[in-house]
């Protein structure tokens, strides 16, 4: 055999073995079972004393571990996924009003398999590290944002996607 046929040889082999690793990498996000989502300004997202019922808002709070901090994940695509209250199951993480509008209440409902109670992770891929943000199905330009700056008890709503410390969020496993 050719030198040049052994090198095409190997480059093909290569190439086949690289798509088959891309194509069973595993999703997007990635995620699943029970997290704490913390924000780069230290606070985590909260239900507000504990109180988990149809149509509360949702906070930033300080991290303390409780029940009102842990959110599970629920799957639905390889790119997006519920989040729903470990306190309640029967209500998850949606963007009430529907829609990519800026200023939508981000709120405690019914979990839905509709564009508004599906989220996926957002990653600004310009940075040598990640910057992940949390978007609704619904929206294309804005992303779950702790409305107002990084004071404690601040709301969720939709913002623009930014970097700002109350959007960039992580996700802890309890």
């Amino acid at each position: 055999m050719s030198i040049r046929r052994k090198i095409a040889t190997s480059a093909g082999t290569f190439a086949l073995a690289a798509i088959t690793c891309l194509v069973t990498s595993p999703s997007a996000h990635a995620l699943s079972g029970v997290v704490q989502i913390k924000f780069d300004n230290g606070l985590c997202l909260d239900v507000p004393n504990a109180d988990a019922h149809s149509m509360q808002y949702v906070q930033q709070w300080g991290c303390n571990g409780t029940n009102a901090q842990q959110w599970k994940i629920i799957n639905i695509d390889p790119t997006h996924f519920k989040i729903q209250s470990t306190i309640s199951p029967y209500l998850c993480l949606n963007n009430w009003q529907g829609g990519d509008k800026t200023g939508n209440d981000i709120v405690l409902y019914a979990c839905v398999n509709d564009g508004d109670g599906q989220f996926n992770i957002v990653n600004n891929n310009g940075n040598t590290w990640p910057i992940d943000r949390l978007q609704p199905k619904s929206a294309a330009t804005n992303c779950v944002n702790m409305w107002g700056g990084d004071q404690w008890g601040n709301h969720a709503r939709l913002y623009p996607c930014n970097n700002a410390s109350n959007e960039v969020v992580t996700f802890g496993y309890v």
